[in-house]
């Protein structure tokens, strides 16, 4: 007679499980600005949704070289508290990264994980906007992104 074990089935709630192997899909959200970022987020829950994955929203803070790096030009508990009420509306469950950097983009590329699932928020213009020209540089960057707006 087979024995079988209950194998439990619920899923890690620290933001650290993912990283490790068989962890959870994350779904990441690059903060443009807060109502690109909120567009962004919508987007984001329906795939994360779809693919059973969680959302974490990264925020890089840029800190201009003169300036140490732990002195960043909006305080961080600020910058926090706006992004946790900003997305406390929109009632999607989300974890918040502060990246403090000195550039955007070598941030975002050490903070993704290769091939990662990235959602930015940005409107669709004739002209290349920044976050376009972020998404083409991610892409190359074998990552896969969507342009919420």
């Amino acid at each position: 007679m087979n024995a079988r074990k209950a194998i439990p089935r619920s899923r890690p709630t620290e933001p650290e499980a993912a990283e490790k192997p068989g962890g959870e899909l994350w779904v990441n959200v690059v903060f443009t600005g807060i109502k690109q970022t909120l567009a962004a987020l919508r987007t984001a829950a329906v795939l994360a949704a779809d693919l059973r994955g969680r959302i974490v929203v990264l925020v890089p803070q840029v800190v201009p070289y003169p300036a140490p790096l732990d002195s960043g030009s909006v305080p961080r508990a600020f910058l926090v508290h706006r992004l946790v009420t900003a997305v406390s509306e929109s009632r999607i469950e989300t974890h918040i990264r502060v990246c403090v950097c000195r550039d955007r983009r070598t941030a975002l590329s050490a903070a993704l994980p290769p091939c990662s699932i990235v959602v930015l928020g940005g409107g669709k213009r004739w002209w290349p906007t920044q976050e376009q020209r972020l998404a083409a540089e991610l892409r190359r960057q074998g990552h896969h992104v969507v342009v919420a707006g």
